[in-house]
């Protein structure tokens, strides 16, 4: 039986063989099947037995051939395989060709015959394996997914074919999937402040190219300075989320300042001179005298060390401090530089 189209009428021919060494034509009939199912039978004439029948359902197919047997000869039986085919089908797949991270991607394929209407289902593969398998509604077999590995893929539409069509693949489509990414945004890149005080920043993560997901923070701050971060880590699973950075520039230790250095200077002079005012005459009177001067100088000063000469802290000399706060999800880190003016 040669390989076949489904519902064309083909010849279907028995050959019944004999013994070389018998004599005789076998007569009778031989009953033909098609996967089990009767076909029909066709006498035995001259050695041979001929059925026209019309094969359908597209694929590989057995069909037996049961000879009856006669007076002089034994029944015998024997089976092969045809293949049946049916009207050519076309297959076309339309996808995108770059896509994001955990976003949803489309597969579209359509499959088509000029005999009619292909049915059945269409199954979806890359590189990995099947993506799905999805009926074909009037021709047309939709597939939407979000779970494609970042990275390349090649995906392909397997049309298998009915009882009626043959089947067909369509040309190889490429999508790209870009990792989901992040930008870092601040309310504001510089504050000045009195030592002793805060500065807040409010640092906004946004994703894009579809990316979602836990994004932790860290912050660095110079020596002696203080930075921390409420919360120290956001979803951005519902979009932009942020935190915010607290900076906290102390004060220094305790000193004394300018006015405060002259005034202990001054009484120390003071003292210096009375100390050696053991003389007499009028030297010792001279002395006693410019002592005197220094130590009323040095009462002036009283005031003005109790209002600052004398602090009770060392105030720092204005300055700049540079955070730098990281941003980091996997292996998507950012950074951003905040600064803290001090006067």
């Amino acid at each position: 039986v040669p390989n076949t189209t489904t519902n064309t009428p083909d010849l279907i021919t028995a050959i019944v063989v004999t013994d070389p060494q018998s004599n005789g034509e076998p007569t009778g009939t031989v009953d033909f099947s098609y996967d089990g199912t009767p076909l029909g039978s066709a006498p035995v004439v001259n050695g041979q037995a001929q059925l026209t029948a019309t094969l359908s359902g597209v694929g590989a197919h057995a069909i037996e051939g049961r000879y009856s047997g006669d007076v002089t000869f034994l029944p015998s039986h024997s089976q092969t395989e045809v293949l049946v085919t049916g009207p050519a089908t076309t297959t076309t797949l339309t996808a995108p060709t770059t896509a994001a991270l955990n976003s949803l991607v489309t597969l579209r394929a359509t499959t088509t015959s000029t005999a009619g209407n292909p049915t059945g289902s269409i199954q979806f593969r890359d590189q990995s394996g099947v993506l799905g398998t999805v009926p074909l509604n009037g021709g047309v077999a939709t597939l939407t997914i979000s779970n494609l590995s970042a990275g390349p893929h090649t995906v392909v539409a397997v049309y298998s074919g009915d009882a009626n069509f043959s089947g067909s693949i369509s040309i190889v489509e490429s999508i790209t999937i870009t990792a989901g990414d992040f930008q870092l945004g601040t309310s504001q890149n510089n504050v000045t402040i009195a030592p002793g005080q805060s500065a807040r920043f409010t640092v906004t993560v946004t994703p894009s190219a579809g990316f979602s997901g836990t994004v932790n923070f860290s912050c660095q701050a110079p020596a002696g300075d203080v930075c921390t971060l409420d919360p120290p880590s956001v979803n951005t699973g519902a979009g932009p989320a942020s935190t915010v950075v607290t900076v906290t520039i102390p004060v220094g230790a305790a000193g004394i300042n300018g006015i405060g250095f002259l005034f202990m200077g001054l009484m120390l002079i003071g003292a210096g001179i009375l100390r050696h005012s053991n003389i007499t005459g009028r030297a010792r009177g001279f002395k006693l005298a410019w002592a005197a001067r220094i130590l009323a100088t040095a009462a002036l000063l009283i005031p003005l060390a109790g209002c600052g000469g004398y602090s009770n802290r060392m105030q720092p000399a204005p300055h700049t401090s540079s955070i730098i706060v990281t941003a980091r999800s996997g292996n998507i880190s950012h950074n951003t530089t905040l600064s803290v003016t001090v006067r």
